[in-house]
């Protein structure tokens, strides 16, 4: 009569130990260990949406860490915020055997803000733990149950996390009760989930098995490109008392509308400033070019993400007494001041950076991240974005340039896409005169002019004082021990995105002396760097994000007792990525360099590497090309 009940206890024994195994290190198959610093074993993450505004999320993550280049995966994290709770957090460390280190203590988990150093308020926090541990392999397992009060998204699922991480299974749940309808967009996985349905659920499956490591390669676009990313939207929301829908970005531009609208008004002590400001201008843009300096004078950018707040913008009314705000506040101030003066512009939701909306079919919150403000004019449309103080009217830089925005009007949301810049308008133009002595060295004035995009490549140190300015132009140029004699950096003009740059440099051994001969490099200040590493059986495309045009134009002055031994050949390339070229002439007493190079912008096919790799490899080598001269 006791037979059973020693079997089940026996039984229980075994699959107990069976558990105590299941993620000895040894197990992990040599395909996942290729390339690999971590292997996810197994991730199970399930998302459990009870109404539009209810869900909860359970998370069992259990990841072996082979080496110390790991060490950034250790800390297991779970997110929360005010409308959001963590009603369980645990985890354990396993050794090599799979046997337990140590169980995390509820001393072990530390609670945390994700204020940035741009961030005065922010409700978003983080708990967390950190499995680290010192003898390789071993294995970190996690646990973590969310409730949400309030849904806008549902998280992006990456079950690849980074390179060099592999996985043995991961696997995505959503169970949508009363059969809510979801929205999905897989990125390099199945187009259509795994589903069953149930009396009063739908249950949608997504899993991976057995996915080897991935390497970084070259000039790869974004991970979320190339990487398995699915994307899930409810297709109705409940936010703190708002109501959305993600049936198209028309639905979803309808819902910020609502958040923004009534928003615009500001002090009378504001509108006399601006109507006074604008009182002898003649045409529209003219008065928001003004405006918009005014705005930039008056405000600074600080991230506030409070709430709902973390989607609808502070009143323009408080931006105006207080003198700042994030994107979203600064942009709809922007739109008060305009307002004022008679101009219409439009609320715009954005992509900043490696965030873009990649998907005009697919609309969802989780891949625009910004605002900034277009304003129609009726003869061409101005883009202006409000963090900044120092972007000249009408400049957006290289985060908002030539990618998807999302109008938000009282018809609702309409997507556009902000202009691209060219390679004709991106330019780094610069003229360098530089005289040369019997012993090598050099005196340089060099001008260099940047717009465009390019604008970017100075810019940001506008704003420093001299002495860092300095120590930025001396840390960063390629020559050894430079005297910096003079130097100045500044806008052109508040109308145009210029940047003007004069150097005045001394430049010991510039030339190599050796003997009777002299060996001059040509190229000054903008020698590509080594071509990127070969890259065999490249599974990946590739991309150049924008394109430019760089001349350079350089005289020296030769040494009386020097004339000409050999020269360069001039030389031309012309690819689909770009074009490149050098000329050099010489008389009794000078040389003159001219380089033109033209990157194009574009997105190309793994197969189309190589040749891409070589296109850069013989600008390397042109680039380090030397004239040498021999004493009369």
């Amino acid at each position: 009569m006791k037979v059973i009940p020693f079997l089940l206890l026996f039984l229980s024994f075994i699959v107990g130990k069976a558990n105590e195994v299941l993620f000895e290190a040894l197990l992990i198959s040599d395909s996942l260990m290729e390339n690999a610093n971590a292997v996810i074993r197994y991730d199970s993450i399930s998302y459990h949406l009870i109404s539009p505004g209810k869900a909860v999320l359970k998370r069992h993550k259990v990841i072996t860490i082979l080496n110390e280049h790991a060490e950034g995966l250790t800390e297991m994290y779970v997110l929360y915020d005010r409308n959001s709770k963590v009603t369980s957090f645990s985890g354990e460390v396993l050794d090599e055997h799979g046997e337990r280190i140590r169980k995390i203590k509820k001393n072990d988990i530390t609670d945390n803000s994700l204020v940035g150093s741009y961030t005065l308020f922010q409700d978003d926090r983080y708990l967390s733990f950190d499995g680290l541990h010192h003898s390789y392999p071993y294995t970190i397992v996690s646990d973590y149950e969310i409730v949400y009060d309030g849904i806008v998204s549902i998280n992006r699922w990456m079950p690849i996390p980074t390179y060099k991480v592999s996985v043995e299974k991961s696997v995505f749940t959503i169970i949508s009760e009363g059969h809510q309808k979801i929205n999905f967009k897989p990125v390099n996985l199945p187009q259509n989930p795994e589903s069953e349905g149930k009396e009063n659920s739908t249950v949608y499956h997504w899993r991976i098995i057995n996915k080897k490591a991935l390497e970084r390669e070259p000039y790869s676009p974004s991970v979320t490109e190339i990487f398995p990313v699915l994307w899930s939207t409810p297709e109705k929301f409940e936010f703190e008392n708002t109501f959305g829908e993600f049936k198209s970005w028309g639905s979803f531009g309808q819902w910020k509308w609502n958040l923004i609208e009534g928003r615009q008004e500001v002090s009378e002590k504001t509108k006399n400033e601006i109507l006074e400001l604008i009182r002898n201008s003649t045409n529209d843009k003219e008065k928001a070019r003004l405006i918009y300096e005014y705005f930039q004078n008056k405000t600074r950018y600080i991230s506030i993400q409070l709430g709902i707040g973390g989607w609808q913008p502070f009143p323009a009314l408080v931006v105006d007494e207080v003198g700042y705000g994030d994107c979203k506040a600064l942009s709809n101030y922007m739109i008060a001041l305009l307002k004022i003066a008679g101009i219409h512009s439009i609320y715009s939701v954005i992509g900043n950076g490696d965030s873009k909306i990649k998907f005009p079919d697919f609309p969802s919150m989780g891949q625009a991240n910004h605002v900034i403000v277009c304003v129609p004019f009726e003869s061409d449309t101005t883009w202006l974005e409000c963090t900044s103080q120092e972007y000249p009217f009408g400049y957006i830089g290289t985060g908002n340039n030539d990618r998807y925005v999302l109008l938000v009007t009282e018809q609702g949301g309409k997507l556009v896409k902000t202009p691209l810049l060219d390679k004709d308008v991106n330019l780094q133009i610069r003229k360098a005169e530089v005289k040369l002595d019997s012993e090598g060295n050099a005196k340089a004035m060099v001008s260099t002019e940047f717009s465009g995009l390019q604008y970017g490549n100075r810019n940001f140190i506008l704003t420093e004082s001299k002495e860092e300015q300095q120590k930025w132009y001396l840390k960063n140029m390629d020559f050894n021990s430079p005297k910096l004699n003079f130097f100045r950096v500044q806008g052109k003009d508040q109308n145009s995105p210029v940047v003007e740059e004069e150097l005045d440099l001394f430049l010991p051994s510039y030339s190599t002396v050796s003997g009777t001969r002299m060996f001059l490099k040509p190229n000054l200040l903008n020698s590509f760097s080594r071509p990127p590493k070969r890259v065999r059986d490249r599974k990946f495309p590739f991309e150049r994000e924008f394109a430019y045009t760089d001349i350079d134009s350089v005289t020296y002055t030769i040494p009386d007792d020097f004339v000409l031994e050999s020269s360069m050949d001039d030389t031309s390339l012309k690819t689909e990525f770009g074009e490149y070229s050098i000329c050099v002439k010489i008389d009794k007493s000078s040389l003159v360099y001219v380089r033109k190079v033209i990157m194009n912008k574009g997105h190309w096919p793994a197969e189309k590497y190589e040749n891409f790799r070589s296109f850069l490899n013989q600008m390397y080598k042109m680039d380090q090309g030397k004239v040498v001269f021999v004493k009369k």
